[in-house]
């Protein structure tokens, strides 16, 4: 006989660092959770994998307990923002 599960784990990490966790019924959408924050670098989605080379999609029904990474971006800096009056 095979058991049904209800519901599901998502864990969500920053780095090797468990970010938060949500509770999903089988087959359902994730709600997400706010993303971390990253100094000097943009949130830019969900990964399932910790090398964050595989995007996860965000219409993918849940069927098991999944781990899903953060990916950032580095922020570029805006040369406007250099001042460019300073010379030793």
């Amino acid at each position: 006989s095979t058991t049904v599960v209800s519901e599901y784990t998502i864990s969500y990490y920053n780095g090797t660092e468990l970010f938060a966790t949500e509770k999903v019924k089988n087959n359902t959408l994730i709600s997400g959770v706010t993303p971390p924050t990253k100094d000097g670098h943009t949130f830019e989605y969900w990964c399932i994998d910790s090398g964050l080379s595989t995007k996860f999609n965000l219409s993918t029904k849940i069927t098991k307990d999944m781990k899903l990474y953060a990916k950032f971006s580095v922020n570029q800096l805006n040369s406007s923002t250099w001042n460019t009056n300073i010379w030793c």
